[in-house]
């Protein structure tokens, strides 16, 4: 990766550690794991960084979660991770494969699972982003929604298969989903409006600055 690409990278890294501080709700099935508003801002690395970035971060995160936990993770911690990258690959790309793809795929996986099958309108959520595909629409909102909904599939997913959680427990959770993804796309949006505003603010200085210097 290029440094000026590196550079550009490196706060969303520190960003992610000093929002993951801010505790938003409690994840079903951990004793000790929630959700943070590192999930409305790990997402945005895919709009200012791309998908290097997004998949960097991930990188980044996985060893550095190695190194504090002394050794492999078990497999549930992945659902901490892979979704965050998931959906900054939703705000870098608008192919098939990202957008459409993966919330079809994690449907048929839910469906197929004992558990999944008998919870099945759990899943229903995940038409979400399947249908903002098709609309086909580049609001600020709907892009963050669709990112939420894909990172929300993924992660539930990862935790279908490797946390066990009984259908009524996901049943539950229905009400609260989307309420919790809602306030994550409207978290997307402010900070997405706040970086660029900062971007742009440092982007004025720097020129001004080469100015003078010639």
């Amino acid at each position: 990766m290029r440094s000026k690409q590196l550079l550009s990278f490196m706060p969303f890294f520190l960003g992610s550690k000093l929002f993951g501080l801010f505790k938003v709700s409690f994840i079903i099935g951990s004793y000790t794991a929630f959700f943070s508003a590192a999930n409305c801002f790990v997402p945005l690395t895919g709009a200012f960084c791309g998908i290097a970035g997004s998949t960097m971060l991930f990188g980044m995160a996985v060893l550095a979660r190695m190194a504090l936990y002394g050794g492999p993770l078990p497999l549930s911690y992945l659902a901490h991770f892979v979704p965050g990258m998931v959906a900054g690959y939703y705000f870098a790309s608008r192919s098939a494969g990202i957008r459409l793809f993966i919330a079809m795929l994690c449907m048929a996986l839910f469906l197929f699972h004992a558990v999944g099958g008998v919870a099945w309108a759990y899943a229903l959520y995940w038409l979400i982003p399947i249908g903002l595909y098709f609309f086909n629409s580049n609001h600020p909102f709907l892009t963050a929604l669709g990112s939420t909904f894909t990172a929300h599939a993924v992660g539930s997913v990862i935790w279908l298969y490797t946390v066990p959680m009984d259908a009524f427990a996901w049943q539950a959770l229905i009400p609260a989903v989307l309420i919790e993804r809602l306030l994550f796309a409207g978290g997307m949006v402010v900070m997405h409006k706040a970086i660029s505003w900062a971007v742009s603010k440092i982007g004025r200085v720097s020129t001004k600055r080469q100015v003078s210097a010639a």
